[in-house]
């Protein structure tokens, strides 16, 4: 059989055009998505030029993220009708994925920022800061076991994901100013997901805006208790009244250090105003 060259390609040619490999078209080849208009008898494969919009066509859906069945069925059922409703459905995937992206990049911008500022604490620091407010989705604990602990935090970290939020913050946790000055250390009563702006679409409790009493605490977890030792005296030499329980708020945990003692925890209770 005589190939009009004008007019056919290998298989190479045409790759080299159309930008991808011959791999790609024995792929296409394989599942019937794109097919060689010739096929000689010893196996060599010619495609018209022709074939090139209707390659170039399945590139454009291919980039919109569609399946390659899906790309079969829709070329097997073109239509102006079928291609405006596509079009439609894709504009609708689209959309929500630029609002993921957004939500990312905010995240981004806020650990980044939480991350910058918690490596110019001075750990050691126990002093008074004003305070912006803040917003808490809380989970109460009914153990504070580790393994009730985990399954709280997994509980609560689907709860706002849910609704496709992102804290830059680890989990805090509340710790009762009664239990502090009894000695009852590590029982607590809530975890919560800290947020500077309010978490839309989910219950949530406000960390006022305020003057604060505000510690850090650089170490594991749980021997978070070694750092009141310290508040507690600080309190007392400035004979501070707290109106609130004491906010454990985590700036760096295992997403940013390997050793659980190079975890900072900020620690935060409201003063009374009078």
């Amino acid at each position: 059989m005589s190939i009009n060259k004008e007019k056919y390609l290998t298989t190479g040619e045409f790759a080299q055009i159309a930008g991808v490999s011959k791999h790609t078209l024995f792929h296409y080849d394989k599942i019937g998505l794109f097919c060689p208009e010739i096929v000689l008898e010893n196996k060599y494969r010619y495609y018209s030029v022709y074939q090139l919009d209707l390659f170039f066509v399945i590139s454009l859906l291919k980039d919109m993220n569609m399946p390659l069945e899906e790309i079969k069925q829709y070329l097997n059922n073109r239509s102006p009708q079928a291609l405006a409703a596509l079009l439609k459905e894709e504009e609708k995937v689209i959309e929500e994925r630029y609002k993921e992206l957004k939500r990312i990049k905010t995240w981004i911008f806020q650990t980044h920022q939480l991350i910058t500022e918690a490596l110019k604490i001075d750990t050691s620091s126990i002093n008074t800061v004003y305070l912006k407010r803040q917003f808490l989705v809380t989970k109460a604990l009914t153990a504070t076991d580790e393994k009730s602990f985990a399954q709280s935090a997994g509980q609560l970290f689907a709860s706002v994901e849910k609704y496709h939020l992102k804290s830059p913050y680890g989990i805090g946790t509340i710790q009762q100013r009664e239990h502090v000055f009894s000695g009852r250390l590590n029982d607590y009563p809530y975890i919560y997901l800290l947020f500077d702006h309010i978490p839309k679409g989910v219950p949530y409790t406000k960390k006022p805006e305020g003057t604060y009493l505000c510690a850090y605490y650089k170490g594991d977890f749980p021997q978070i208790g070694r750092a009141y030792e310290g508040i507690k005296s600080y309190i007392e030499e400035n004979h501070l009244v707290l109106q609130s329980d004491f906010y454990e708020d985590v700036y760096l945990d295992s997403l940013a250090v390997q050793n659980p003692s190079h975890y900072l925890t900020r620690i935060t209770a409201l003063l009374s105003e009078y």
